[in-house]
């Protein structure tokens, strides 16, 4: 250091270290830590609040960045860095039949997605890979954040009697996937049925995990009433799918006669870590004045982690 000021840096601090990772031309402050080598520092803090940030912002404790807004020194900070599977402001379109009719054969999806979820999140339909936060999604190489399984946060924002712990689908000893035949036992039984939750490609609902009966759906390969592709009829004939407590968890088919289309544009913004509300607002029934309507209540819904990543930007029509 003996080509630097180093007010009144300890040795602990200033001293080996910093000659150690090049700071002979940094200027210290007199709370300088060790991690500020690619930065003027000032006075530091822990925020960051009065450092320039270089261009490795983030890599020694400035994720904050105080009051650089996210960025400093024209370049964007770890929270807001764009990672291979970091979330990001999607803007989808989904259009789907207004009348899906009866169902017929089972058709493959084309693509990943099911549908999309009424908070926005896709229900997609890929390979497994076991790694989900806790909210039961995570994102992908698209920087799409969706669901596999089960999701804790939404199911249960939406009044969905679910599971003691979002890792249900982790074994007790935390190591390894729970058996698929253990997977259901994590769930109650019988419960109030679940509301729509989403609408699949093909215009059919999708419904939680309980049926109009209140009854826990499970999968037609585990000995369920459901069929190949995780759906059935209710009690009143009408048809849609259900998020099951065995695989696939989703429907993997679809049964309807026309299949909708799913469009959509990616934005280079990450989403917050903190997550953000999304206020769902109830239409009026037909006939009614929605002042007159308690359904017309907004409810906002808190979703946590980087389960925000597609509350904005949600548009669905009808053909």
């Amino acid at each position: 250091c003996s080509s630097k000021t180093c007010g009144t840096c300890s040795a602990a601090s200033c001293g080996a270290t910093c000659s150690a990772v090049g700071c002979s031309s940094k200027t210290c402050g007199s709370a300088c830590s060790t991690g500020c080598s690619p930065k003027t520092c000032g006075a530091c803090s822990s925020g960051c609040s009065s450092k320039t940030c270089g261009t490795t912002c983030g890599a020694s404790g400035c994720s904050g960045c105080g009051k650089c807004d996210g960025c400093c020194g024209g370049k964007c900070c770890s929270s807001d860095t764009i990672g291979k599977y970091t979330p990001t402001f999607q803007h989808y379109t989904m259009k789907i039949p207004k009348a899906p009719g009866a169902p017929g054969d089972k058709q493959l999806l084309k693509g990943d997605v099911v549908g999309l979820m009424f908070n926005g999140v896709i229900l997609d339909s890929h390979k497994q890979t076991w790694a989900y936060d806790m909210c039961n999604g995570h994102s992908d190489e698209n920087h799409q954040y969706h669901y596999h399984i089960p999701q804790s946060c939404y199911l249960e924002s939406m009044g969905v009697a679910f599971a003691e712990s979002p890792n249900w689908w982790i074994n007790d000893a935390g190591d390894s996937v729970r058996k698929f035949d253990e997977m259901a036992a994590q769930f109650p039984a019988t419960a109030p049925a679940s509301p729509v939750v989403g609408m699949a490609l093909d215009g059919f609902p999708i419904y939680g995990l309980y049926d109009d009966k209140g009854d826990l759906q499970r999968s037609k390969a585990f000995g369920g009433s459901l069929d190949e592709c995780n759906g059935k009829m209710d009690s009143q004939s009408n048809y849609g799918y259900y998020l099951s407590a065995d695989p696939p968890f989703a429907p993997a088919c679809l049964k309807g006669s026309k299949i909708g289309t799913f469009e959509y544009s990616s934005y280079n913004k990450a989403c917050p870590k903190e997550g953000i509300k999304n206020t769902i607002q109830h239409l009026p029934s037909d006939g009614q004045d929605k002042a007159d309507d308690p359904s017309a209540a907004s409810i906002s819904i808190p979703y946590l982690s980087v389960m925000a990543s597609l509350m904005a930007f949600v548009s669905a029509f009808f053909f």
